[in-house]
């Protein structure tokens, strides 16, 4: 499905009078000529041409190789656009073929150098797993300048003998079909340069159509089809204040993955998939869960378990199944169109499983509750000890251990005659077990980042707790006198809402904050799979996988240099008195300027340059378009398929906002400073031969900026519908 045809684009030019008045008349009068000559009441074509040939798809591999995959039949019904449709079908039938067998099913390795598409032929670049290329070369778009006259585009059909096959008055478009003679011959193109990205979206008809001064640019509309964000789901959980989705739509007030959005994870997930490309292996950092209620669900796939799973499945509720919910969040697999997507794509996953069978034996032995409840630790800290004697680590390996476990504070108050916090001898407890705590962790901070809960401790209380007492964990992190040290790799997360504001429940004093509050994750449950809970045991995964994220892409940081990252990162909070927030964008950049470089590079051709920027611009017309009644085919964000949302996300959304805009309100922090998606690209520009000011003023992008934010053109050109999701 992700589809895009070659796309001419023209706009007014610089060269337009400043007369906001005669700009309207202009545009007003090129869509009322192409309105008249290409109407849907017209026959639209200026020549005879056969039919399309039937689309046939190639994948190019990494390797320069190329492999045939069976075509698929147009539908009898097909109009102009037909071959457009049969091309989405034909890209989910190849994207699921790349998806269960590595390789088309039917597969022809040519070997040598790659053999040449035959012209007029469907080419499909492979890339990471359902990552690819799809460019049908026959269809070209032109949107032509405000002040092109009838016989000027009459003039440029002739000398070009382009076949008009659709037409979008109001951007000023024509989508026509390439004559056979006019597609790229792949034989004349040097073999270095066959599987190359410039060399399938630059044939030479472009090129010159591109110097015509009625044509502001020409460029070939195609993705390498990043992936920004997942496919759409069908995972629901229904509650009395009303369903919760697991959607990608802004603002919105259902999703429970609103955190994810927060976070700007799908640009993270976009660098994360290439810099994997680039480096021809996935090598993900493990992360362990030491928690109760960890159970089997179908979206979740342990590495390692160090003990049973329950035979029977866990009742579907937060506490009894909460490690499932835990474990989902940092990495749940998603399953076709069911289900919901954890953090970290094909995460290793470890299960430290706690038995609850504690408690009952502590009680029918008479031990006092608070008592038992402090002892319950000293056995889960026991548990991971023999953990990493079962499971030892590699020299160079980084883990990530999540402890989505406190004290739970609230609970003991109720039965205790002293407040906790300032009982001598529980503090003294919480002590003892932060010292034996430090005995196992100091000894791999050089390899393991702990992730702690800060508790939840604090609703309703005047004054929030401190997270320092919630867990031995917390504890050896926060605590710190002349005869205490700190352990350096233990990060402790408090819980904020959607709107960034501390939980009510959250204790403060942590090092940071997550989303904490109706999160939407798995349970061990066939009958209700999935729950959205709320608690720092929510929050605290977040910060767990996003720290697995950084040690692969980088493993060469120790867990305080990722803790530090992670620290430095998180956007501060003045209102409410929370931790900062984390954010993954800001976190991935800090770790390396390369990575942006990674986002930005569109094309996915090692550089950033002036191809890229003819991408950035592609896509925005091809979102404009839509505005205006155009129809969008192209799969813009990534997520398999063409709908109307594909303004959420979209791939050439390169600051975190959720959108490609061009508005100033748009600007996020990037690198430390707000920035635009444009800024981004200026940001990331690594071409030596040219600035990106000097490339910008070439390629156009700027006029179209400007022609879309003139009023008058607005009024000249009214939305056709009702905004569509995040427009």
């Amino acid at each position: 499905m992700i589809v895009r045809c070659l796309l001419l684009a023209a706009t007014l030019a610089a060269a337009v009078a400043p007369s906001a008045v005669l700009a309207e008349t202009d545009a007003d009068r090129l869509k009322s000529i192409l309105k008249k000559k290409y109407s849907k009441d017209s026959q639209p074509g200026t020549r005879s041409v056969p039919a399309p040939a039937q689309p046939d798809l190639y994948i190019i591999g990494p390797d320069g190789k190329v492999r045939s995959v069976p075509s698929q039949k147009k539908s009898s019904n097909d109009g102009p656009s037909g071959s457009l449709r049969t091309l989405r079908y034909a890209g989910v039938v190849a994207s699921s073929a790349l998806a269960a067998a590595g390789e088309p099913a039917n597969s022809a390795d040519h070997g040598g150098d790659p053999s040449p598409a035959p012209a007029g032929k469907i080419v499909v670049a492979q890339g990471e797993q359902q990552q690819q290329m799809v460019v049908n070369r026959r269809i070209v778009v032109i949107q032509l300048k405000a002040n092109t006259r009838e016989v000027e585009i009459e003039q440029l059909i002739s000398k070009f003998d382009l076949n008009v096959i659709d037409a979008v008055p109001s951007l000023g478009a024509l989508y026509v079909e390439l004559a056979e003679e006019d597609l790229p011959d792949a034989q004349t193109i040097a073999p270095e340069e066959r599987s190359s990205v410039r060399a399938l979206l630059e044939p030479s008809i472009v090129v010159r159509l591109r110097e015509e001064p009625s044509v502001n640019a020409a460029f070939v509309q195609s993705t390498v089809a990043p992936k920004n964000i997942p496919p759409p789901t069908d995972a629901e959980i229904r509650q009395e204040q009303g369903p919760v989705k697991w959607n990608w739509l802004l603002n919105a007030k259902n999703d429970g993955n609103w955190g994810l959005k927060s976070m700007r994870l799908p640009q993270v997930w976009t660098i994360l998939v290439r810099e994997r490309k680039a480096r021809g292996v996935e090598a993900p950092a493990s992360v362990a869960i030491l928690d109760s209620g960890l159970g089997k669900h179908a979206q979740l796939v342990y590495q390692n378990v160090t003990g049973p799973l329950p035979a029977e499945l866990i009742p579907a509720d937060c506490a009894r199944s909460h490690g499932t919910h835990v474990a989902g969040i940092i990495s749940a697999r998603r399953n076709g169109d069911s289900g919901i997507d954890g953090i970290i794509p094909k995460a290793r996953l470890d299960a430290i499983p706690i038995s609850r069978n504690l408690l009952l034996e502590g009680t029918l032995e008479g031990a006092e509750r608070p008592q038992l409840h402090l002892s319950y630790f000293a056995d889960v800290i026991r548990d991971l000890g023999e953990y990493f004697d079962a499971f030892p680590l590699a020299p160079d390996e980084r883990r990530v251990v999540n402890v989505s476990l406190a004290y739970n504070w609230g609970w003991v108050r109720r039965i205790s005659a002293s407040d906790p916090t300032t009982d001598l001898s529980v503090r003294n407890q919480v002590q003892q077990h932060a010292n034996f705590i430090q005995y196992l962790v100091d000894r791999v901070n050089t390899q393991v980042l702990f992730v702690a809960a800060a508790g939840n401790d604090s609703e309703g209380a005047a004054l929030p707790l401190s997270a320092k007492l919630a867990s031995p964990f917390a504890f050896a992190a926060l605590h710190s006198t002349a005869y205490f040290k700190p352990s350096r790799n233990i990060i402790v997360v408090e819980a904020h809402d959607r709107d960034n504001r501390r939980a009510g429940f959250s204790n403060i004093g942590g090092h940071v904050s997550a989303p904490g509050v109706d999160v939407m994750s798995t349970l061990a449950s066939q009958s209700k799979p999935y729950g959205a809970c709320s608690g720092t045991s929510q929050a605290a995964p977040h910060v767990t996988a996003l720290a697995a994220i950084l040690f692969e892409l980088d493993k060469t940081k120790t867990p305080e240099e990722v803790m530090g990252i992670i620290k430095r990162s998180a956007v501060p909070d003045t209102a409410s008195g929370s931790a900062p927030a984390i954010d993954a964008l800001s976190a991935v950049a800090e770790l390396s300027g390369r990575h942006l470089s990674r986002l930005a590079d569109l094309n996915e051709d090692g550089k950033v340059d002036a191809a890229d920027l003819a991408v950035f611009k592609d896509d925005l017309i091809a979102l404009e378009g839509g505005r205006y009644g155009g129809t969008i085919s192209v799969d813009l964000n990534g997520d398999g398929i063409v709908d109307n949302t594909e303004r959420c996300w979209p791939r050439i959304d390169l600051n975190g906002s959720g959108r490609a805009s061009y508005d100033a309100s748009d600007k996020r922090l990037v690198g430390g400073v707000m920035r635009s998606d444009l800024d981004v690209l200026r940001m990331a520009w690594s071409d030596e031969t040219g600035t990106f000011e000097t490339a910008l003023q070439r390629n156009g992008v700027s006029e179209l900026i400007a022609t879309w934010q003139g009023t008058m053109l607005i009024a000249a050109s009214p939305l056709l519908h009702e905004p569509f999701p995040c427009q």
